[in-house]
Formats: C-alpha cells, sequence, structure tokens
C-alpha cells in the first residue's frame, strides 16, 4: 500500500468560484515512492484536490513518469451528481526566462462512479531529468494544475444562498475575480497580446495563437516550430472552455460601453449592443 501525505501548495479557496488553480510542491522527486496529495481547492461548491504518483511501464526505468491525477469528490448528498471539468497540467520553472512546462490537458464528466482521471503524465527522462536547475530545485518539483468547471447537476442545495452562489457564476456580468483566476501569461495571443475572442490554436508544443492571428504566421512565434502541415497546428478547444468563463471587453469599449461579458456570451451581447450603432 503506497503511503499517502499532504503537500504544502497554494489553494486559492473560494468555494463558488468556477475556476482555480492548485499548486502544490513534490520532494524528493528522484526517489519518490508513494503520492503526494494537494490540499483542498472548492470550485462550484465541490471538492477538487490533486495528487501526484510515479507510474512506470512494466519496470522499465527508461520510461518513467509521474501520473498527475484530478479527483472530485462531489456530494455524498447527491447520488446522482456530475460535474464537467476541463484541466491544464504544468510545470512551474524555477528558473528565471524559462517556461513553464506543459505537461497535458484533459476533459473529463466527473460523477460519483468515476471521480477521478489521469490530466498527464510527466516523462522524468525526457522532460525533467536533463532539466535540473530549470524545473527541479533541492530535488523537488512544483505542478500546477488549473481547472475550469461548468455548472453541476443533480446537486441537493441545503440553502437558497448556495443556488444563488452557482447562478451568479453563470451571469452575463462576469466579476473581476473569476478573471483574476486565469493565468494570463498563457492565454494572451503572442503576437497582439489580446485574449482570444473566438477560436484558439495551438502548435504541438502547446503554445497558443488567436484565430485572427493565425493566417499570418508560417511558424510558431514561440518555439519557431514551423507550420508545414495541417497537424502541426490545431485547435486547443480546452482553453477555449477556460476562457468562455473569463470577463472579456465588448468590442464597443472606444463607443462607450463599459459592460464586461463572459466570452461564451460576447458575440450574443455585443449582437445587441446600445453602443453598436
Amino acid at each position: 500500500m503506497l503511503g499517502i501525505r499532504n503537500a504544502c501548495g497554494s489553494i486559492e479557496r473560494e468555494r463558488n468560484y468556477s475556476v482555480g488553480t492548485i499548486r502544490m510542491k513534490v520532494k524528493n522527486i528522484s526517489r519518490l515512492e508513494g503520492q503526494v496529495v494537494s490540499d483542498t481547492l472548492y470550485l462550484r461548491n465541490l471538492p477538487w484536490r490533486v495528487w501526484v504518483m510515479p507510474n512506470s511501464e512494466a519496470g522499465d526505468d527508461q520510461n518513467e513518469s509521474l501520473a498527475v491525477f484530478i479527483h472530485c469528490g462531489g456530494d455524498e448528498r447527491s447520488p446522482k451528481w456530475e460535474c464537467e471539468a476541463v484541466a491544464i497540467v504544468r510545470v512551474l520553472s524555477q528558473k528565471i526566462g524559462v517556461e513553464k512546462l506543459f505537461c497535458g490537458e484533459n476533459w473529463h464528466m466527473f460523477h460519483p462512479k468515476q471521480q477521478d482521471v489521469c490530466g498527464a503524465y510527466v516523462r522524468w527522462t525526457q522532460s525533467l531529468a536533463n532539466r535540473i536547475g530549470d524545473y527541479v530545485k533541492n530535488d523537488f518539483i512544483e505542478i500546477e494544475v488549473f481547472i475550469s468547471t461548468e455548472a453541476p447537476s443533480g446537486l441537493i442545495r441545503d440553502t437558497a444562498n448556495d443556488i444563488q452562489a452557482l447562478d451568479h457564476l453563470d451571469s452575463d456580468v462576469a466579476t473581476p475575480e473569476v478573471g483574476l483566476d486565469i493565468p494570463i501569461e498563457f492565454t494572451q495571443c503572442p503576437i497582439c497580446y489580446e485574449l482570444p475572442r473566438k477560436e484558439v490554436y495551438q502548435c504541438m508544443n502547446g503554445h497558443i495563437i488567436c484565430h485572427l492571428c493565425k493566417p499570418n504566421v508560417n511558424a510558431c512565434p514561440q518555439c519557431t516550430v514551423k507550420f508545414e502541415v495541417a497537424t502541426d497546428i490545431s485547435r486547443n478547444r480546452a482553453l477555449e472552455t477556460v476562457l468562455d468563463n473569463v470577463a472579456m471587453e465588448c468590442c464597443f469599449k472606444e463607443k462607450g460601453c463599459s459592460i464586461k461579458v463572459l466570452r461564451k456570451r460576447l458575440c450574443n451581447h455585443e449582437r445587441i449592443c446600445p453602443f453598436r450603432n
């Protein structure tokens, strides 16, 4: 039986937010044997945790990796609850000027019979062993998991306040706090420095480009990987789902519109915006 121990992590504790980030430190990475479990983060009034454990393929040391799992505890009062979520897994940099290491993204429908999912495998030999100092420091690494959730269904609520809090997250005008939960460094297009208003594209290394800038480039502006065939660039639908919960300014701001609208409703707002003409 693998031992379980708590990890030190910085958690933004707002029970009703739809998006949030779990950051956890994994110590003794070179000789890790058991699981490392994060503190609990509440999103949509549901408890979320991340745990990391070593993984190897048939005892092959050359293929050792870390498995990063996302777990939603659900609600024991609600036997038929469901919650859809997208998770983006990264390893934080330990050196100035080195980007976070993108490890993977995963969509999952959490429910009582499937409360956890593997978000990513971090390859030790390929990603970390040769980057001592960049991502590994004093034999520890820091894992960051960004989680974006949709409104859950099937929950039994005790009070009207719980329902009101969840409804508030889906209102057209988002609060600034929702936007602040989004790590700005990997949501802005590196060419126009704007949040993508429609489709989001990414290169093979996970660097994003907005739909407006994509036709004007033939290589990734960050890692310079060339776009030679169609598969060299693809839609990042996970990030699109994340950005749908970000408050964005109306395109008619210069004409006087001061409303911030969740991206998923932005087109509808701009179609009827009183400052359109």
